[in-house]
């Protein structure tokens, strides 16, 4: 099992209960992971009721061409996520890992789904992120449900690659006046039209 000492360089409010910590490592020059990988958190002093060090697993989001640094992306919503948003830049966090076989499979000549409901999209935009810069991919569908225009994560990210020919974004947004509804199958399949893809999932249980 790998640990190491974290240190926080970023700590960004990115939609309104979201934020995302960049984190570099002490005594390593490089950190290696694989797209959809994810990470074990903990800070010193922050226990759980039974008073034993709060853990919690996040996804990579940065790309593994990115060595000096991991990015994480974090929905506030509990005590530990409030005690990392409360970590300021220099604050230390313990890492361990990477783990997880959430991975990207090498098979860029097919086309590739991915299907992610909030911050879901994190592991998914490592492998985005891995493939535009390293591959000359066929054609990506990012299939994505969030609740309003705000809380769409890597917008102007995701707004940028839009404009390569061969990744297209479709937006559901579950609570916009106007709203697009959640992903359902016909959906699904009127987006994919019967052709070939991998396809990756992740979200809340009830979206998968």
């Amino acid at each position: 099992m790998d640990k190491y000492i974290g240190t926080i360089i970023q700590n960004e409010k990115h939609t309104p209960d979201v934020f995302i910590l960049k984190i570099t490592f002490s005594g390593i020059e490089n950190f290696n992971h694989i797209p959809g990988q994810f990470v074990m958190l903990s800070i010193a002093g922050i226990n759980n009721e039974k008073g034993i060090p709060a853990k919690r697993a996040y996804s990579i989001a940065s790309s593994p061409n990115t060595k000096d640094h991991i990015e994480i992306c974090i929905k506030k919503e509990g005590f530990f996520s409030t005690a990392l948003h409360n970590l300021a830049i220099g604050g230390k966090i313990n890492i361990e890992g990477p783990y997880g076989k959430f991975n990207l499979l090498d098979t860029t000549d097919k086309n590739l789904a991915f299907i992610a409901g909030g911050t879901g999209i994190a592991p998914l935009i490592s492998m985005i992120r891995h493939i535009a810069n390293t591959t000359n991919f066929k054609h990506i569908d990012l299939i994505y449900s969030v609740k309003t225009k705000e809380d769409i994560i890597y917008h102007e990210e995701l707004k940028t690659l839009s404009k390569e020919k061969n990744f297209k974004l479709h937006l559901f947004l579950t609570r916009e006046e106007g709203a697009t509804g959640r992903i359902a199958k016909e959906s699904l399949m009127k987006i994919l039209n019967g052709n070939d893809y991998d396809v990756y999932m992740c979200g809340k249980n009830e979206m998968i």
